[in-house]
């Protein structure tokens, strides 16, 4: 049996607890932590698989800490915020931040987001290895690093990581532009077809084909893309 993912709860005392209540009646193995020591003292006991991080606990800078537990942690996180606060809401997206929740919380809706994120990313509830080769390509998904077949490091943006992670989720089937909009940018309220139109296009630059081969992504007019790996493979 495989170990219930470690999630860190970063929220006031009352909304903590209840949080890691509920996530635990979901086999998820919930900490909390109420301000910037516990954070650092919870970081330091053990290695957790995703943090959910309120926006509103004023004890502390939310968004500068997103920043911090993306670059310097690996760790996906999952915001809540109050409804009505999009700009706060697209800062964190902006920071790293995999998906946003609004108020009032269903915990059962929490815990599929959760698990959602964790096999985007490949964290602990996921089958597949941390690197994942296709095509000559290696994503290294702890790291967030790309490797083209010839070694030269790809630099990801956030929404790209998460675009490529949901194709290689779907080889060589279609998924839709509503799809992408709502896996590979966590749900961010301002995506549209457009954006996911511009998303698709960078990573498509970036995973650039020789001449005498097909681009890796593949439009499906008036639906959506196809990801054409030949191979795909799962590594340790």
């Amino acid at each position: 049996m495989k170990p219930a993912p470690q999630i860190l709860v970063i929220a006031d005392a009352l909304g903590s607890r209840s949080l890691c209540e509920g996530l635990r009646s979901f086999q998820l193995h919930a900490q909390a932590a109420r301000d910037g020591a516990e954070v650092q003292a919870r970081l330091a006991q053990r290695r957790f698989d995703l943090v959910v991080l309120d926006l509103m606990l004023r004890s502390l800078n939310a968004l500068g800490l997103t920043r911090e537990l993306r670059a310097d942690f690996k760790l996906p996180v999952i915001l809540i915020s109050d409804h009505g606060s999009a700009a706060e809401r697209i800062v964190g997206l902006e920071m790293g931040a995999d998906d946003c929740m609004d108020r009032p919380l269903l915990v059962n809706e929490l815990a599929a987001r959760i698990r959602a994120v964790l096999r985007r990313t490949g964290g602990a509830s996921t089958a597949h290895g941390n690197r994942v080769r296709f095509d000559g390509w290696e994503l290294q998904r702890s790291e967030r690093h790309l490797r083209s077949p010839e070694g030269v490091p790809v630099a990801l943006s956030n929404a790209e990581f998460q675009l490529l992670s949901t194709f290689l989720q779907a080889p060589r089937r279609v998924v839709s532009r509503d799809d992408l909009a709502a896996r590979a940018q966590g749900h961010a309220p301002t995506a549209t077809s457009r954006s996911i139109d511009l998303l698709v296009s960078r990573l498509r630059h970036k995973l650039g084909a020789p001449a005498d081969r097909a681009p890796l992504i593949r439009s499906v007019r008036g639906v959506g893309y196809r990801f054409d790996a030949q191979s795909i493979e799962a590594l340790a």
